[in-house]
């Protein structure tokens, strides 16, 4: 499920990018998103890679409020989406236009 969200996001991205240049043939996204965008990615990446899954849920799932939402809310406390929200943001970083 993660792979075929991330290539979602992937295609997502290229599918923005392709209307910007369509919109504005020069390079109008700025350095400093396209460097940040790529460090989001990256990062997003990394920490769905490695085993901070349930430290996380420890920390979101500790405090009394917390008890209800994992009654309520499927998923809570979203820690399975935090790396693609992260990639989704780079993405949404990468190609933003210079407005």
């Amino acid at each position: 499920g993660f792979l075929a969200f991330a290539l979602r996001i992937v295609a997502w991205g290229k599918q923005r990018q392709q209307a910007v240049k369509r919109n504005a043939p020069e390079s109008s996204t700025p350095l400093a998103f396209k460097v940040l965008g790529s460090a989001f990615i990256a990062f997003g990446l990394f920490v769905s890679a490695t085993q901070w899954q349930e430290s996380v849920t420890a920390f979101l799932t500790a405090p009394k409020w917390s008890e209800n939402l994992v009654l309520w809310l499927p998923y809570w406390p979203f820690e399975p989406f935090f790396s693609l929200f992260i990639i989704g943001l780079g993405a949404m970083l990468v190609t933003k236009v210079k407005t």
